[in-house]
Protein backbone atom coordinates (compact mmCIF):
# COMPACT_ATOMS: atom_id res chain seq x y z
CA UNK A 1 0.00 0.00 0.00
CA UNK A 2 1.01 2.92 -1.15
CA UNK A 3 1.78 5.98 1.36
CA UNK A 4 -0.68 9.35 1.33
CA UNK A 5 2.12 11.99 1.21
CA UNK A 6 -0.48 14.51 1.48
CA UNK A 7 -2.33 13.18 4.66
CA UNK A 8 1.02 12.44 5.98
CA UNK A 9 2.13 16.42 6.12
CA UNK A 10 -1.35 17.09 7.26
CA UNK A 11 -1.06 14.99 10.57
CA UNK A 12 2.31 16.00 10.57
CA UNK A 13 0.94 19.68 11.20
CA UNK A 14 -1.80 18.69 13.05
CA UNK A 15 0.74 16.76 15.59
CA UNK A 16 2.60 20.06 15.86
CA UNK A 17 -0.24 22.16 16.65
CA UNK A 18 0.42 24.82 14.27
CA UNK A 19 -2.49 26.41 12.38
CA UNK A 20 -2.71 25.76 8.80
CA UNK A 21 -3.01 29.90 7.88
CA UNK A 22 0.19 30.46 9.84
CA UNK A 23 2.27 27.31 8.13
CA UNK A 24 0.52 28.71 4.79
CA UNK A 25 2.14 31.98 5.62
CA UNK A 26 5.47 30.51 6.80
CA UNK A 27 5.97 28.40 3.70
CA UNK A 28 5.01 31.31 1.59
CA UNK A 29 2.18 29.98 0.02
CA UNK A 30 -1.94 30.59 0.20
CA UNK A 31 -3.78 28.53 2.48
CA UNK A 32 -5.86 26.71 -0.42
CA UNK A 33 -2.40 25.92 -1.75
CA UNK A 34 -1.73 24.30 1.28
CA UNK A 35 -4.88 22.10 1.49
CA UNK A 36 -4.40 20.87 -2.21
CA UNK A 37 -1.22 19.63 -1.40
CA UNK A 38 -3.43 17.33 1.51
CA UNK A 39 -5.69 15.79 -1.19
CA UNK A 40 -2.03 15.03 -3.31
CA UNK A 41 -1.22 11.21 -3.07
CA UNK A 42 2.67 10.96 -4.11
CA UNK A 43 3.17 14.04 -6.12
CA UNK A 44 4.30 16.48 -3.64
CA UNK A 45 8.00 18.04 -4.29
CA UNK A 46 10.36 16.66 -2.25
CA UNK A 47 11.82 20.03 -1.21
CA UNK A 48 8.29 21.32 -0.48
CA UNK A 49 7.94 18.55 2.20
CA UNK A 50 11.56 19.30 3.70
CA UNK A 51 10.95 22.77 3.71
CA UNK A 52 7.89 22.08 5.88
CA UNK A 53 9.42 19.91 7.99
CA UNK A 54 11.77 22.52 8.52
CA UNK A 55 9.40 24.70 9.45
CA UNK A 56 7.18 23.05 11.86
CA UNK A 57 10.24 21.13 13.46
CA UNK A 58 8.83 17.84 12.34
CA UNK A 59 11.29 15.23 10.88
CA UNK A 60 9.36 12.99 7.94
CA UNK A 61 12.40 10.46 7.59
CA UNK A 62 10.28 7.63 9.47
CA UNK A 63 7.50 8.76 7.93
CA UNK A 64 8.25 9.62 4.04
CA UNK A 65 12.08 8.32 4.10
CA UNK A 66 12.54 8.17 0.29
CA UNK A 67 11.97 11.36 -0.10
CA UNK A 68 15.69 11.71 1.67
CA UNK A 69 17.34 8.73 -0.56
CA UNK A 70 16.87 10.85 -4.42
CA UNK A 71 19.78 11.90 -5.83
CA UNK A 72 17.65 14.73 -7.20
CA UNK A 73 17.44 16.49 -4.08
CA UNK A 74 21.15 16.69 -3.33
CA UNK A 75 21.55 20.29 -4.50
CA UNK A 76 18.90 21.32 -1.67
CA UNK A 77 21.34 20.80 0.71
CA UNK A 78 23.77 23.49 0.10
CA UNK A 79 21.03 25.76 1.92
CA UNK A 80 21.73 25.40 5.53
CA UNK A 81 18.36 25.16 6.68
CA UNK A 82 18.26 21.63 5.44
CA UNK A 83 22.05 20.23 6.50
CA UNK A 84 20.44 18.40 9.75
CA UNK A 85 18.38 16.92 7.34
CA UNK A 86 21.64 15.38 4.97
CA UNK A 87 22.98 13.70 8.15
CA UNK A 88 20.72 11.80 10.35
CA UNK A 89 23.74 11.65 12.92
CA UNK A 90 23.20 15.36 13.84
CA UNK A 91 19.63 14.58 14.70
CA UNK A 92 20.59 11.96 16.83
CA UNK A 93 23.45 13.86 18.59
CA UNK A 94 20.70 16.58 18.90
CA UNK A 95 18.29 14.03 21.04
CA UNK A 96 20.82 12.65 22.83
CA UNK A 97 21.71 16.06 24.04
CA UNK A 98 18.49 16.86 25.04
CA UNK A 99 18.15 13.43 27.22
CA UNK A 100 21.94 14.35 28.59
CA UNK A 101 20.22 17.77 30.10
CA UNK A 102 17.12 15.62 31.13
CA UNK A 103 19.37 13.42 33.21
CA UNK A 104 21.71 16.23 34.34
CA UNK A 105 18.27 18.20 35.81
CA UNK A 106 17.42 15.06 37.43
CA UNK A 107 20.57 14.54 38.85
CA UNK A 108 20.45 17.78 40.37
CA UNK A 109 17.13 17.31 41.93
CA UNK A 110 17.83 14.33 43.27
CA UNK A 111 20.98 15.86 45.24
CA UNK A 112 19.45 18.51 46.39
CA UNK A 113 16.45 16.23 48.11
CA UNK A 114 19.38 14.39 49.24
CA UNK A 115 20.57 16.99 50.80
CA UNK A 116 17.07 18.26 52.49
CA UNK A 117 17.29 14.77 53.85
CA UNK A 118 20.30 15.42 55.46
CA UNK A 119 20.02 18.20 57.00
CA UNK A 120 16.55 17.16 58.59
CA UNK A 121 18.79 14.54 60.11
CA UNK A 122 21.18 16.54 60.95
CA UNK A 123 24.19 14.28 59.46
CA UNK A 124 27.24 16.48 58.58
CA UNK A 125 28.97 14.25 57.21
CA UNK A 126 26.11 13.38 54.99
CA UNK A 127 25.91 16.90 53.84
CA UNK A 128 29.20 17.70 52.99
CA UNK A 129 29.66 14.96 50.95
CA UNK A 130 25.93 15.70 49.11
CA UNK A 131 27.23 19.68 49.04
CA UNK A 132 30.04 18.46 47.28
CA UNK A 133 28.40 16.47 44.63
CA UNK A 134 26.15 19.23 44.06
CA UNK A 135 28.99 21.41 43.88
CA UNK A 136 30.79 19.57 40.79
CA UNK A 137 27.21 18.44 39.21
CA UNK A 138 27.06 22.60 38.48
CA UNK A 139 30.68 22.87 37.41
Amino acid sequence: MATHQGRIIKNAINKMGIPFSTVAKRMKISRNTLYKRFSQEDSIPNIFILKLGHIIQYDFSETLPTIYKKEKIDNIYEDEIFQVYRNKSLIALQKLKEEHAKIVKLHQKALLILLEIANRNKDKNLKEKIEQLVKESQA
